[in-house]
């Protein structure tokens, strides 16, 4: 590389926040949707947006060169691939996600206070960690919801893919959110009674979901704190994008208290993105960024789960990559490991 591409390189790595910034301002404006029906001007999407067309154009000029959307002749856009997912009304939609990092992306502004002091950088913009925050501010607790659905939806199929339910009666989705994950796994197993296992606040907005969709008979609701305790006894114990919340010393409570409760047969299975070799880029780089953002957590190596799992007793028997993002962790009590 020479010194003129270095510079373009390092360009980049300057500018990528605008980049960000147009993407959040097209998710926000709702372009994609606008779009729906075919290529239009630009001067009819400004219109449309109550922006002016010179600005807009120069924004999704940006977007098409960096393949979202697609820039046609006469200053015309079109959907693409891409964009097709920044629809509000298709499955898996990112608008959702795209909304809620805008809502809070001034707190990356702390980058250098929190590699510094080790706290989030939301913590340190807001005065207080992101689910104090959201406890304290209720109606950002649906957001939220939609949020991690919109990002890691997608997932819960590529997991159903990979996993072995065959003789499980009794699942239990610990931190499990909006419901949509044991919602999903209950209708593909018709022989699978659920538990959800989250704060009573989530729980409170959960329960009413599930039984909504018509699996009120098949599945319960407990509440808790899993720093504290964890009083459930299933089969298979799933936890999705829970551990990288935290640091290693909530993870080891988190995982003491599930080893307190799991019976002999009991499989624990833990969905993270893992941290990719040195100097090879990949989603779970890119993730542990988020973390630091918004968590006290991180993304870890297969070998640093391996080691939470060794502190906490129970013995890490298998690792499967999914086609998505994830990958499942299974974990046994050590005395009963295979």
């Amino acid at each position: 590389m020479n010194a003129q591409q270095a510079n373009e390189k390092l360009l980049g790595f300057t500018m990528y926040y605008m980049l960000s910034q147009a993407f959040f301002t097209a998710a926000r404006l709702g372009v994609a949707d606008a779009l729906v029906g075919g290529p239009l001007a630009v001067e009819v999407l400004a219109a449309q947006s109550g922006v002016q067309s010179a600005g807009l154009y120069r924004m999704l000029r940006l977007l098409a060169a960096h393949g979202l959307f697609c820039e046609e002749p006469g200053r015309r856009f079109a959907l693409n691939d891409v964009a097709e997912y920044l629809r509000s009304d298709v499955p898996f939609s990112y608008r959702d996600y795209a909304l809620m990092i805008a809502r809070h992306y001034a707190s990356s502004t702390q980058f250098e206070a929190g590699i510094t002091t080790g706290q989030s950088l939301f913590a340190l913009h807001y005065g207080q960690p992101l689910f104090d925050y959201i406890g304290a501010h209720p109606e950002l607790g649906p957001e939220f919801d939609r949020g991690m659905e919109s990002l890691h939806g997608i997932e819960t199929g590529a997991f159903l893919r990979a996993v072995d339910l065959r003789g499980v009666r009794t699942f239990a989705d610990i931190g499990g959110g909006n419901g949509d994950v044991l919602g999903q796994v209950l209708r593909a197993h018709p022989a699978i009674e659920g538990i959800l296992f989250d704060l009573p606040a989530v729980v409170v907005r959960t329960r009413a979901a599930l039984v909504d969709s018509g699996f009120g008979a098949r599945c319960r609701s407990v509440s808790g704190s899993f720093f504290e305790a964890i009083p459930v006894v299933a089969d298979v114990y799933f936890l999705r994008h829970i551990l990288h919340d935290w640091n290693d010393t909530q993870c080891g409570a988190i995982l003491r208290n599930l080893a307190a409760v799991a019976a002999a047969t009991s499989r624990i299975i833990v969905g993270e993105s893992l941290i990719e070799a040195p100097n090879q880029p990949g989603v779970g780089k890119t993730m542990d960024m988020v973390m630091l953002q918004f968590t006290s957590g991180y993304e870890r190596t297969v070998d640093e789960y391996r080691a939470l799992f060794a502190a906490a007793d129970l013995e890490l028997v298998s690792v499967t990559p999914t086609a998505s993002m994830i990958s499942l962790l299974e974990a046994r009590p050590r005395a009963h490991s295979a």
